[in-house]
């Protein structure tokens, strides 16, 4: 699954994240593979899934994710402060139930 949702962030795979290795996924492997200049056999050697899941963990490092939580109405998301700038993290109304709404700009 990791392998599969690091591959869909780079655009390579459009599948369901199911964690099987179907065609889909060895498809998708041979794209990846192309892309980074290497023979695209469509099976990841140890060394080249060590490097699309530190790339994907780059990727996600820019973002900035942080777990906003509001105990009041027992939510809790992860979203991207490094990427955005958090603004509200309040209902904007009194009148709203209460939540997290991240408003970037």
């Amino acid at each position: 699954e990791d392998l599969q949702t690091a591959l869909q962030w780079f655009g390579f795979y459009t599948a369901a994240i199911d964690g099987a290795f179907g065609p889909g996924t060895r498809r998708s492997m041979q794209l990846w593979q192309n892309d980074q200049g290497q023979e695209p056999t469509g099976i990841l050697t140890t060394a080249q899934r060590s490097q699309l899941l530190e790339q994907y963990g780059a990727a996600l490092a820019t973002l900035g994710l942080e777990v906003l939580r509001d105990d009041t109405a027992g939510v809790q998301i992860e979203a991207p402060l490094g990427w955005c700038n958090l603004t509200v993290t309040r209902p904007p109304l009194p009148t709203m139930r209460p939540g997290i709404i991240v408003v970037c700009g």
